[in-house]
C-alpha cells in the first residue's frame, strides 16, 4: 500500500505501509512543501491507501504522515494556536488521506466539555416556540455548540426524565421552558449544579431567565379595550399552571379591578 505525495517543487515521495495497516513514512524536509495527497496502489492487487476499519485512524497516525507532532495536529484541527500555512496544509492533506475523524468522546473525557447544550421545549409545533428554537440554535452554533432538542410534552414526570437523560449525556448546560409543575426537574438541575437558563416561563429567581413581561402587557391590552368602551372583556389563556398563563390572568384581573 502506498500514497503518492506530489510536491510543489516537482518531487514525488511515496509513503509505504511498514507495520500492517499503519501508514508510516519519513518525509524529507526538502519535500515537505506538498500541496496534494493522492491514493495509489502498491503492487498488483494492492489495497487503496487509507482504507481502514472505521475509527481505527488516530491523531498519531495523522501526525506521523504529516511529519509533525500530535500537538500540532490538534492545534490545526481545533484552531487553538496559529500554525504555519505549509504545516497546516501537510496536516489537512494527511487528514484527507487517512480519512481521520476526531474522536469527540475522547476529547470530551479530556476536556470535561462536550460542546453540546440541551433545549427542553414543549409544543414545538407552536410557531412562537419554533422561532425560539431557531434563535437558540443560531446562537448555540455561533458559540460552537450543538443543540440537543427534547420535547417533554408539558408532562412534569417526563420533563424530569429528559432533563436527567440530557445530564447523563453530559451536556454543558440546559435551556428549559418549564412545565406547570417543574419542581422535580429544577431540583435535579440545582442538585447537580447544571448551568441552566429558564426560557419564556419565568418562575425561579435562582436560575437565569429570559422571557417577556406578561402581567403588565396583558393589563395594558385589557385597559386598551376598556378605554374604547368595552365592558365584557374575556381572556383566552394557555395551559393552567404555566407561569405565562398565571401572569396573563393576573394582568387581566388587575386591569378589570382598576
Amino acid at each position: 500500500m502506498c500514497v503518492t505525495w506530489a510536491t510543489d517543487g516537482g518531487v514525488t515521495v511515496k509513503l509505504r505501509s511498514v507495520r500492517g495497516k499503519r501508514l508510516t513514512a519519513s518525509v524529507p524536509r526538502e519535500g515537505r512543501s506538498g500541496v496534494q495527497l493522492s491514493r495509489g496502489r502498491a503492487g498488483a492487487g494492492g489495497a487503496l491507501a487509507g482504507r481502514r476499519e472505521p475509527g481505527m485512524v488516530t491523531m498519531a497516525d495523522v501526525a506521523r504522515m504529516a511529519g509533525v507532532s500530535t500537538a500540532t495536529v490538534s492545534h490545526v484541527l481545533n484552531g487553538t494556536r496559529p500554525v504555519r500555512a505549509r504545516t497546516r496544509e501537510l496536516v489537512l492533506s494527511a487528514v484527507a488521506a487517512t480519512h481521520y475523524t476526531p474522536n469527540t468522546v475522547a476529547r470530551s473525557l479530556a476536556t470535561a466539555r462536550t460542546t453540546t447544550m440541551g433545549l427542553v421545549l414543549s409544543a414545538i409545533s407552536n410557531p412562537y416556540f419554533g422561532e425560539l428554537l431557531s434563535a437558540a440554535e443560531t446562537a448555540a452554533a455561533a458559540a460552537g455548540y450543538t443543540l440537543l432538542l427534547v420535547d417533554p410534552h408539558e408532562d412534569p414526570d417526563y420533563e424530569l426524565t429528559v432533563v436527567t437523560r440530557l445530564h447523563h449525556h453530559r451536556v454543558d448546560g440546559m435551556v428549559l421552558a418549564p412545565s406547570a409543575h417543574p419542581e422535580a426537574a429544577l431540583a435535579y438541575l440545582a442538585r447537580h449544579e447544571v448551568p441552566t437558563v429558564l426560557l419564556d416561563r419565568l418562575i425561579d429567581p435562582a436560575h437565569d431567565q429570559v422571557g417577556t413581561e406578561n402581567r403588565e402587557a396583558t393589563a395594558a391590552l385589557t385597559r386598551h379595550l376598556a378605554d374604547h368602551g368595552h365592558t365584557r372583556i374575556g381572556l383566552v389563556t394557555g395551559l393552567s399552571g404555566l407561569a405565562t398563563t398565571t401572569e396573563r390572568r393576573d394582568g387581566h384581573r388587575d386591569a378589570l379591578a382598576a
